[in-house]
């Protein structure tokens, strides 16, 4: 029995090319995350950086161009695409840490290029995750303390 893939030689060849370029990529970015931030190891930035030019190389010869910006972003990218299921306060938690997390990039980014515009945007993405985590805390709060009143309420 001969197994028969509907995709073809060459979009295979494509996937095991991304493939290539995943784990380089997403090490440089990580790390030179954590230099910004004041950890991190800033003296493999270089190699990391040669890692990523040469994987990126090696896509080219494969596919017969240099990775699209989609195809990075879709590597590096935090953004992920709106869940399609009911809202809820563990979705909307993990959606606020999401845009504080994004703010703080935002922010970093920004006062590295002294951009003071887009540092208070950052900022304001920030603080807008934040406000929704209070918003969560504060109703979880209201509702343990109405359940602890009606525990305290019942006969005994």
């Amino acid at each position: 029995m001969k197994i028969v893939s509907e995709r073809s030689e060459r979009e295979l060849a494509e996937e095991r090319a991304k493939r290539l370029i995943e784990e380089p990529l997403r090490q440089l970015a990580s790390n030179i995350l954590r230099v910004i931030r004041g950890a991190g190891k800033a003296w493999q930035i270089a190699s990391e950086a040669a890692a990523v030019l040469e994987a990126f190389e090696e896509y080219r010869s494969i596919v017969g161009r240099y990775p699209s910006e989609y195809e990075i972003h879709e590597v590096i990218s935090m953004r992920h695409e709106a869940a399609s299921s009911p809202r809820d306060n563990e979705s909307d938690w993990s959606d606020a840490i999401d845009d504080m997390i994004a703010g703080g990039l935002q922010m970093a980014a920004s006062r590295l290029a002294g951009q003071l515009t887009q540092e208070r945007a950052g900022q304001n993405e920030m603080f807008k995750g934040l406000f929704v985590i209070e918003k969560i805390r504060e109703e979880n709060r209201r509702e343990f303390n109405s359940v602890t009143v009606r525990q305290r309420k019942k006969p005994k």
